[in-house]
């Protein structure tokens, strides 16, 4: 994917997010373990998101995150502040 076709996914993701009452609080938050594509607070709940797209669904969408960038994402929640 590149890099523009993964800000046009990224915006559509926002809009989405967005369109059901949450509010996009962070985009491409990158600290020293990587970077979380969006980050949504819904309600009193934050939601760290990472888009993919694919063009046919063929697994669990879980299945295009990598071990190394769920860790990454679990790494850069503690260091937004959610530890």
């Amino acid at each position: 994917m590149t890099y523009s076709s993964g800000a046009y996914w990224e915006e559509r993701a926002r809009q989405l997010i967005e369109s059901r009452g949450a509010t996009v609080i962070a985009r491409n938050y990158t600290c020293r373990f990587g970077e979380i594509d969006l980050i949504a607070l819904d309600s009193d709940r934050l939601a760290f998101i990472e888009v993919r797209y694919r063009s046919r669904l063929r697994l669990s969408p879980s299945v295009g995150v990598s071990h190394q960038a769920a860790e990454g994402i679990d790494d850069g929640t503690n260091i937004f502040g959610v530890a």
